[in-house]
């Protein structure tokens, strides 16, 4: 044990006995039945080659389970490729850390990792021709005014009924009305600077 974990240790330990001070005025070490006595004891903490001491080994189990994956067809990327892939991730992660998630996304594609996810791009331009629609009939920009954006998904919603037009949620919509002109009001609550007609 490094003179660290010995400090941490002590450091922990007297605080919890101060805190049992407190409530109780006393705190035995020695009682195996007290709430400190065994703080951060190797049964509660596993060991780790982190601290220089054993690692504790996989249980079978899991060696059969690994054993069982690495021999799937889906799963046919060699162990030198992982680590190769690790790498090339933990370099991303650095470029992210230090220049940002744009940085981090054209590193991503320059460096051939594969794709991860939903593409980032606009929402459906057929949904946002309905938006447009809800707006030139229901709406006035006006700067002076500002609409909750719940109470307009309200009355997008009462409106597509009325004309047949999708139902969308309250984030979609918001996504859509980004498009649409009206200008956005962030804060506790999302306003829009329009008025209705």
């Amino acid at each position: 044990m490094n003179d660290f974990s010995r400090l941490w240790k002590q450091k922990r330990r007297s605080f919890g006995e101060r805190k049992c001070r407190e409530k109780r005025g006393w705190c035995p070490e020695a009682d195996s039945n007290h709430r400190h006595a065994d703080f951060q004891s190797n049964v509660e903490r596993p060991e780790s080659a982190t601290y220089g001491e054993n690692t504790v080994k996989p249980s079978a189990g899991y060696q059969r389970l690994s054993a069982d994956l690495s021999n799937s067809d889906a799963v046919d990327i060699g162990a030198e490729n992982w680590s190769a892939l690790a790498a090339k991730a933990q370099v991303v992660d650095t470029a992210g850390r230090l220049f940002g998630t744009k940085a981090a996304r054209q590193l991503w594609h320059q460096l051939g990792l594969p794709t991860v996810g939903n593409a980032p791009g606009t929402p459906d331009l057929r949904l946002l021709q309905h938006v447009a629609t809800f707006v030139e009939a229901r709406l006035v920009p006006d700067s002076r005014v500002g609409v909750a954006a719940r109470q307009l998904h309200r009355a997008y919603t009462n409106w597509a009924v009325e004309t047949g037009a999708p139902d969308l949620t309250l984030t979609r919509f918001g996504l859509l009305m980004q498009q649409t002109g009206i200008r956005r009001v962030a804060g506790r609550t999302v306003t829009y600077e329009a008025r209705f007609k």
